[in-house]
């Protein structure tokens, strides 16, 4: 039972969070056919993406709570699937590094927010 809930929540949060990621970093480039400027709509659905990641985590938890009776066995669900999302995250970002860096490097999304990071105001030790 606490296998099967941690392969089943760590997908499904794998994969909210799968679309997050790809609609965050890939939604204004050509790869997804621009969706920032012609689906704005659809663009949009990037947070709801990371917010049903978090609400599935607490949904696993407590399921795997309510089926087994034990709060250990919950947390042990909890801690299996956030690894196997986070794997599958990890896996997906380095893909899409590789094979889409040269989209990215031209949203102008990236661009602007890598653009601010790089120009913080001095401090007074400087």
């Amino acid at each position: 039972m606490e296998k099967r809930l941690s392969i089943l929540f760590g997908l499904l949060i794998g994969g909210m969070w799968i679309g997050e990621v790809l609609l965050g970093n890939l939604g204004g480039t050509p790869v997804s056919g621009n969706l920032r400027d012609f689906h704005p709509h659809i663009y949009a659905l990037a947070p709801w993406f990371a917010l049903g990641a978090v609400v599935v985590t607490l949904v696993g938890g407590l399921v795997a709570a309510y089926r087994t009776s034990s709060i250990v066995t919950a947390l042990r669900v909890g801690v299996w699937s956030g690894l196997i999302s986070g794997a599958i995250v990890f896996v997906t970002g380095v893909a899409m590094i590789f094979l889409f860096h040269d989209a990215m490097m031209r949203d102008p999304s990236n661009i602007h927010e890598y653009a601010r990071s790089a120009h913080r105001s001095p401090t007074k030790a400087e």
